[in-house]
């Protein structure tokens, strides 16, 4: 997640569930300067920070979504077999 703790911003959001809130982490795509969001539950962030795997600590999150907190990059023209843009998602393969 180094892309993420050194190009975006991290707003606490539910904060009224505590200790089950969560974070709002927003940024722009490395490669296309799009703005993207993504929010992860706080005890998943505490996870990651303890050195559990992203995927093992964010399994509710698409690929395209970790892959952008990993390094914020990812090749929007990559399509699938159908010929429909590819969202990150692992269901269908």
């Amino acid at each position: 997640m180094m892309y993420a703790f050194n190009n975006c911003t991290f707003d606490k959001i539910n904060e009224d569930n505590w200790p089950n809130h969560e974070y709002l982490i927003k940024g722009k795509w490395f490669d296309s300067g799009k703005e993207h969001e993504v929010t992860v539950k706080a005890p998943d962030l505490f996870k990651y920070h303890q050195g559990t795997h992203i995927q093992d600590c964010f399994p509710y999150l698409s690929c395209k979504d970790r892959e952008f907190l990993i390094s914020g990059i990812w090749l929007e023209e990559i399509e699938d077999e159908s010929g429909n843009p590819d969202d990150g998602s692992w269901e269908g393969r």
